[in-house]
């Protein structure tokens, strides 16, 4: 988690392991930065120690992550630390009445 000087989150990342048993060399990764704090970084900086932290496991060798189609920068960012798309599920969920499909990608450790 990155918090603001006044204390507030500003940004956080987790890494969690997949639910498939058989998939335990793998964990899928949620992060979000704060609308305030976006294009200053911080999505980089929780990235790299997120993935210096599912190295240093030696048991993980992929990390995986899901965003929403429409959130180019996001998909932007995860490409620039090594995220390569792995498919695309359109139509997934339905906000305000508004389809959303979902991109999958991936990264080899």
């Amino acid at each position: 988690m990155a918090l603001a000087p006044d204390g507030t989150i500003a940004g956080h990342v987790d890494l969690r392991a997949r639910p498939e048993r058989a998939a335990s060399h793998r964990c899928l990764l949620g992060m979000g930065v704060h609308r305030d704090w976006r294009r200053r970084g911080l999505g980089e900086h929780l990235m790299a120690a997120a993935l210096d932290w599912a190295r240093a496991q030696e048991t993980i060798d992929w990390v995986d992550l899901e965003v929403l189609s429409q959130n180019a920068p996001a998909r932007r960012l995860y490409e620039r630390c090594g995220f390569v798309f792995a498919g695309e599920l359109p139509d997934l969920y339905r906000i305000d009445g508004e389809q959303h499909g979902y991109v999958y990608m991936t990264r080899k450790l």
